[in-house]
């Protein structure tokens, strides 16, 4: 079975000597001999799986990365950037607010969808809840950026 720390060998101890850190007798001068023993446990699923949401995160980019990547684009500030971005996510949060479409030509266009109230089930319980109504945001992106996105194979 691997360990997860080196084995300190023989040579330090000696052969069949006692333990020195057990009774006492440990003298702090001497470097212990290290035994080359790989020292990386075995992977478990969780790790996989834990490695694999690293992978994922690796793959997004936060609104503090856009801000520096604005920043070093057009030359400016990363304080000037932050304020660019979120002018620009404020108008478009108070156009949807509106029931207003944004189309950003080449990009794609924001509009809101409108659901309908219903009835659902409490999967717990089997009772029947109402659902209100509701509006959510949605993006249809637009041909430049199809293309774009498929051309980047």
């Amino acid at each position: 079975m691997q360990r997860l720390f080196p084995r300190i060998s023989r040579d330090f101890w000696g052969a069949g000597a006692a333990n020195p850190l057990r009774f006492g007798r440990f003298q702090p001068n001497t470097p212990p001999t290290l035994r080359a023993v790989d020292s990386t446990p075995p992977l478990r699923r969780a790790d996989i799986l834990g490695l694999a949401a690293r992978q994922e995160k690796e793959m997004t980019m936060n609104k503090l990365e856009l801000v520096e990547h604005v920043a070093a684009e057009t030359e400016c500030s990363k304080a000037a950037a932050a304020a660019a971005i979120d002018a620009v996510l404020s108008g478009i949060t108070d156009a949807l607010k509106k029931g207003e479409e944004v189309r950003l030509v080449g990009f794609g266009t924001f509009s809101v969808k409108e659901r309908a109230a219903g009835t659902g089930r409490n999967p717990a319980t089997g009772a029947e809840i109402e659902i209100p109504a509701s509006k959510s945001a949605r993006f249809k992106p637009g041909a430049t950026l199809k293309t774009a996105l498929n051309d980047a194979k």
